[in-house]
């Protein structure tokens, strides 16, 4: 169980940089660099409603059972996704990642604001 919730988590913590750093121009550290800018805030704030907050009520069960296996491991594993989502792998997009030479698009060219980005996704469901 803990396995899956941990490959659950650190897909949800990576899709949203790897989604951003793939639509976006420029050289690979350009690239990094604006998907962190852009969409890097959001996720910090989506781990820390969601997911501390969420379980920080563990924390002062009076079962050792709900503190040792539920907060502590999810606790854990949150910190692991957030570190491979937000460290790890941008690092290793930085150096590795599909380059993309262009400088501007005209599909991509006004991607470098959080609102820019907001309005093409939602453009692109329809």
């Amino acid at each position: 169980m803990n396995i899956i919730t941990a490959i659950g988590l650190s897909v949800e913590f990576c899709v949203h940089i790897i989604l951003f750093f793939l639509k976006a121009c420029g050289t690979r550290e350009e690239k990094v660099r604006s998907s962190l800018n852009t969409v890097g805030g959001s996720v910090i704030t989506g781990i820390v409603f969601t997911k501390f907050l969420g379980v920080i009520v563990l924390a002062f069960a009076s079962s050792t059972l709900f503190r040792l296996y539920y907060f502590r491991m999810y606790m854990l594993i949150v910190f692991l996704g957030f570190f491979h989502g937000m460290m790890f792998l941008p690092v290793v997009l930085s150096h590795f990642g599909p380059e993309n030479p262009r400088k501007k698009s005209k599909d991509y060219k006004s991607l470098t604001n959080k609102n820019s980005f907001v309005k093409y996704v939602q453009n692109s469901r329809k």
